[in-house]
């Protein structure tokens, strides 16, 4: 059965795809991320997906979407018929949360507290009673040289389908 993950991180769409134990990132128009301001633009890219791409209006696969702020839920819901031939479809606002398990799992959190980039964005994950807590840093990151651990959407997404994360990330001690 075919589980697509979708990430959405400040409007750019990253999907990746799990088919018989293999992993695909779907490219688009030389970019390895789809832009969406707005449902239209999820509209444009459900056509996208179904051709030239061929996933059959999702018929049998899972989907799981992980985002970062609570407008896209609206982008979805708006276009929600496009998903009637899904098998299922999970919808979490946790990304920021996603991150921090991944960090966690990789075993790269070293020292309180860490940054993490995830493409583009900075994250700092502090420890704070026993609980790691995780912001988004809203520096400019490019006038400084700081050292931060790189996170890709391929970690994550295979966090989230290999780790049971969203399972995980409902339960954890995390902020919301």
């Amino acid at each position: 059965m075919d589980t697509i993950i979708w990430i959405i991180n400040q409007h750019n769409v990253y999907i990746n795809d799990y088919y018989k134990g293999a992993w695909k990132t779907l490219n688009f128009h030389k970019k390895d991320f789809y832009e969406a301001y707005c449902h239209y633009d999820i509209s444009e890219l459900i056509d996208y997906m179904n051709y030239p791409l061929n996933y059959k209006n999702f018929q049998g696969s899972n989907l799981i979407i992980i985002y970062d702020m609570p407008i896209i839920y609206d982008y979805f819901y708006k276009v929600q018929e496009r998903f009637t031939q899904a098998n299922s479809l999970i919808l979490k606002d946790c990304l920021k949360e996603l991150v921090l398990w991944t960090a966690y799992n990789k075993k790269i959190l070293t020292q309180s507290p860490s940054q993490v980039m995830l493409e583009g964005v900075l994250f700092e994950i502090t420890l704070q009673n026993q609980v790691l807590e995780i912001n988004e840093i809203e520096e400019d990151i490019t006038s400084e040289e700081e050292d931060y651990l790189l996170i890709s959407m391929v970690d994550c997404a295979k966090m989230v389908l290999l780790n049971n994360a969203i399972e995980v990330l409902e339960n954890a001690p995390f902020p919301a």
